[in-house]
C-alpha cells in the first residue's frame, strides 16, 4: 500500500479508528490532515502523529463543512469515521426517543452527506471517499433497530454517491465490534464477549486492523482488484455486495451486471479459479416457472463502489 505524494483527509481522525487510519496513511507516505469537531482532540492527535496537520470541522454545521473544504484546497482521499453510536442510539422500538434519534443521524448520515457534497468540488478526479457503516446493518440485534437502520442507510448512500460522483471512487467499510478507547470505557467485558461469541474468530477487532481497509481502498492496488484477493489480504473481510456477474459501465454511466451464464462471467470464473453460480429452475407459489441461482461465489466487485464487512 503506497500513498506517497497523496493528501489524505481523515474526518474523525482524532481517536479510535480514525486515528489508526491517519497513522497508517502517514506510514504509507501520505500527507495527512486530521479533522475533528474539538480543537483539543485535533491538537492531541497531531502531537501524537508527527508530520500530520489538523483542522477543526463540525459536521453538524453545513456552512462550516463548506468552509472547511474551501480552505483545505485540493486533496486526494477522504476517510469518514466520525459519528456517535452513543447509548441513545441503542433502545427498543417502544423506548426510542425520536428527538434523540434525529440527532443521532446528524453526524453519521447527514454529516457524511455534507462532507461528500462539499468535498467533491476539490477532491482529485482519481481520488476516493471512504465512509463508515456498521455490522448491525447486516446482523441486527435486539434493542438496536435505529443503529441497524443508520448502518443500512450509510451503505445505500455509498452506492448512490459512487454512481453520482464517478470517476471519484466511493467505498464504505463496515466494522464489527472494534476495541476503540470509547468501547473499552463504555462497554463491559461481558457485553463485548456476547457480541463476538458466535463469530468464527471470537474476538473483537483492533483499530489498527480495520484501518488497513480504509488505507487499502484509496490505493491504486484496489482499483482492479476483486473481492477474493481482498479476502486473502484481509482475512476478516467479506463483501456484502454479491452481484451475479462482471460489472460494466454503459454509455449512460450506469453499472450493470451480466447474467450468470454470460460468457464473460464464465471466463472470469475460469481465470480466477472460482466455481460459477448455477441456475436453478423451479416454480413459485403461483406455479409459475422461475429461475434462481445456487452456489457460493465470492466474486463481489463494483468498479465504482465496494462495501467491506468486517466480521
Amino acid at each position: 500500500m503506497s500513498l506517497g505524494g497523496k493528501r489524505v483527509v481523515v474526518i474523525g481522525g482524532g481517536s479510535g479508528i480514525g486515528f489508526a487510519v491517519a497513522e497508517l496513511a502517514r506510514e504509507a507516505g501520505a500527507d495527512v490532515v486530521i479533522a475533528s469537531s474539538r480543537a483539543a482532540t485535533v491538537d492531541a492527535a497531531i502531537e501524537r502523529l508527527s508530520g500530520s496537520t489538523g483542522r477543526v470541522v463540525d459536521l453538524r454545521d453545513e456552512a462550516g463543512v463548506a468552509a472547511f473544504f474551501q480552505d483545505l484546497g485540493p486533496f486526494d482521499h477522504l476517510a469518514m469515521t466520525a459519528g456517535d453510536w452513543g447509548g441513545e442510539m441503542f433502545a427498543a422500538t417502544a423506548d426510542i426517543d425520536l428527538t434523540q434519534a434525529r440527532d443521532g443521524l446528524t453526524v453519521r448520515f447527514w454529516g457524511a452527506l455534507a462532507a461528500a457534497k462539499h468535498s467533491c468540488r476539490t477532491i482529485a478526479q482519481d481520488g476516493s471517499i471512504t465512509l463508515t457503516s456498521g455490522m448491525l446493518g447486516h446482523r441486527p440485534m435486539k434493542n438496536a433497530p435505529l443503529v441497524t437502520a443508520v448502518a443500512g442507510a450509510m451503505e445505500h448512500l455509498t452506492r448512490g454517491l459512487a454512481v453520482d460522483l464517478a470517476p471519484v471512487r466511493v467505498n464504505a467499510v463496515c466494522p464489527g465490534l472494534i476495541l476503540t478507547e470509547h468501547v473499552k470505557q463504555t462497554m463491559p467485558a461481558a457485553m463485548q464477549q456476547s457480541f463476538v461469541a458466535k463469530l468464527p474468530v471470537p474476538r473483537a477487532g483492533s483499530p489498527e486492523e480495520v484501518a488497513m481497509a480504509y488505507v487499502y481502498l484509496p490505493g491504486a492496488e484496489s482499483r482492479s482488484l476483486a473481492s477474493p484477493l481482498i479476502k486473502r489480504h484481509f482475512r476478516c473481510l467479506r463483501s456484502s455486495q454479491i452481484p451475479t456477474g462482471i460489472p460494466s459501465r454503459g454509455f449512460d454511466g450506469r453499472v450493470s451486471f451480466p447474467p450468470i451464464w454470460h460468457p464473460a462471467y464464465l471466463r472470469y470464473c475460469r481465470k480466477a479459479k472460482l466455481p460459477p453460480l448455477k441456475r436453478r429452475l423451479g416454480r413459485d407459489e403461483r406455479g409459475l416457472a422461475k429461475v434462481g441461482v445456487e452456489g457460493s461465489n465470492p466474486f463481489a466487485r463494483s468498479r465504482f463502489s465496494r462495501v467491506l464487512t468486517i466480521a
